[in-house]
């Protein structure tokens, strides 16, 4: 099952720790920054655990990205849709990291695909069902905000259809501009019915505020969440 919490980081670069330019020969290339609390192996081994694959041990050929933590561990795998690693893989590029380097952590690259093992923190790492709120406050209505998500266009089974790369869906309405986007890259699996609780929650919660919240499933990868958001479409009109 998918964790209790969701994983997303959707500007990565901008939350990685530094690292060095040079690769090992096993292609782990260590973070320089040791974290204020070294990485527990065991809480790796505990994300580990959360992935989930398919009756072959093998993650699924529609998502291009994987999330997953536990305690002190994140873990990030990055790789080409088509691509079905084993689990054998992704558990042995994750020890691979911490042979070459410790409780630091790193990034370990190969074909078609990254792994990545870092510290877990409340800036990579996510509460689902939880509206996250902005401090500070726009110029748009959430009446407005409301309609634009009505208006997240749908395929002939009702599922959300992108209108923008990478599976994301955007609409303004008014000042209110609405983004929802599948965490794992994959294709859409959830409607309106589906998201208006949680759609509502966000509004409730944050009212004038940019704001976004994180709902488990509704891709069609089997490690993906869904990220719902609000922000005001004129960035001048918040202070």
């Amino acid at each position: 099952m998918i964790s209790t919490m969701i994983f997303l980081a959707l500007s990565v670069a901008g939350l990685l720790p530094s690292f060095v330019s040079g690769q090992a020969q096993n292609n782990v290339t260590c973070y320089v920054n040791r974290p204020p609390r070294p990485i527990d192996f065991r809480d790796c081994q505990g994300a580990l655990n959360k992935i989930v694959y398919d009756q072959y041990n093998r993650l699924d050929s529609v998502s291009g990205r994987l999330f997953v933590w536990h305690k002190t561990c994140r873990i990030h795998v990055q790789k080409t849709v088509a691509l079905t690693p084993s689990r054998a893989r992704i558990e042995g590029a994750v020890r691979g990291i911490f042979h070459s380097c410790n409780y630091t952590g790193g990034i370990r690259s190969e074909p078609q695909m990254s792994t990545r093992v870092s510290r877990a923190s409340s800036l990579n790492t996510y509460p689902q069902n939880q509206p996250i709120c902005r401090k500070r406050k726009c110029a748009f209505q959430p009446n407005d905000c409301l309609l634009a998500f009505n208006q997240i266009p749908v395929d002939n089974k009702g599922n959300f259809k992108p209108n923008l790369m990478n599976n994301v869906a955007r609409v303004k309405r008014g000042n209110c501009t609405v983004v929802v986007r599948t965490t794992d890259l994959a294709p859409f699996r959830t409607s309106h019915p589906q998201l208006n609780s949680a759609f509502k929650q966000l509004l409730s919660r944050c009212g004038n505020h940019p704001g976004k919240i994180f709902v488990p499933g509704g891709t069609a990868g089997r490690n993906g969440a869904i990220k719902l958001s609000i922000r005001a479409s004129r960035t001048d009109t918040c202070k």
